[in-house]
């Protein structure tokens, strides 16, 4: 236990006064306190707040010389694979562009005027021209398409026929008639041809409305007739129900989209 100087109270529990406030007896090495350096000169403070010793850093020059050597590298670099594309890939051959030809402002030639209207009342056909509307075949005349020669019979009323052939045939309405038409073909192309379907029949009314509705099941139809080669002959009736009477006339069609021909209903 430490004697207390003269003239201090002895006091076993006064604090402990810290280490350093106390000057050391005589002779002895002095104690560090806290926050004095340990391990001798050029020791330096690692804690918050301790000041830190300055670090080199690179000259405001030498920043831009390092700058500008890498810029012009990397352009040196982008200028190279460039190159290197453009000799792989071939050059695109640019698309000319054409002048749009301006219409001539100049009226044609009275004369050449003439010579195409002439032409093209040449080519359309005249009202008065046979098997037209206006001058029907008379029916039972033969016709030809250079792959068929076809004859339309005399059209008659056919009804009875038309029940006596199938029982459970519907009647035709009211204000229409069944009418069959016997049809007589000689196929004359070179390769094979069928009546029912390179044919076509129909009715065309005083109303200007055509008619194209079947009959039923008809005696000697047409359609069962099979492939004819160059030469064969078909022979059937097709039907159609047409107005009361028949006023009108009948049409012949070969082929998909071909001419059409007009027959009257009687000699």
């Amino acid at each position: 236990m430490t004697t207390p100087p003269e003239g201090h109270p002895t006091n076993p529990y006064a604090p402990v006064p810290p280490p350093g406030s106390v000057p050391p007896p005589y002779g002895a090495a002095p104690v560090p306190s806290y926050g004095d350096p340990v391990g001798g000169p050029g020791y330096q403070p690692s804690f918050p707040g301790a000041p830190q010793p300055p670090r080199r850093g690179l000259k405001g020059w030498q920043v831009a010389a390092i700058a500008t050597t890498t810029g012009v590298l990397g352009l040196a670099v982008g200028i190279g694979i460039g190159s290197a594309g453009d000799d792989d890939a071939p050059a695109a051959t640019p698309t000319p562009i054409a002048r749009t030809e301006e219409p001539s402002a100049e009226p044609a030639e009275d004369g050449a005027t003439e010579a195409a209207d002439d032409e093209a009342a040449e080519g359309a056909p005249a009202d008065d021209e046979e098997g037209t509307r206006s001058n029907p075949y008379p029916v039972g005349t033969p016709v030809t398409d250079g792959e068929w020669e076809v004859t339309l019979g005399e059209p008659r009323e056919g009804w009875s026929e038309i029940q006596a052939e199938n029982q459970f045939n519907e009647a035709p309405a009211e204000g229409t008639e069944f009418y069959l038409v016997p049809v007589t073909a000689t196929y004359l192309g070179d390769e094979t041809g069928l009546p029912w379907m390179d044919l076509s029949v129909q009715f065309v009314g005083s109303d200007a409305r055509t008619y194209t509705d079947s009959c039923g099941v008809i005696p000697g139809d047409l359609m069962d007739v099979d492939e004819l080669y160059e030469g064969g002959v078909a022979e059937g009736n097709v039907c159609v129900a047409v107005p009361e009477g028949a006023d009108g006339l009948w049409t012949l069609s070969t082929g998909w989209g071909g001419n059409t021909v007009f027959f009257t209903a009687a000699d």
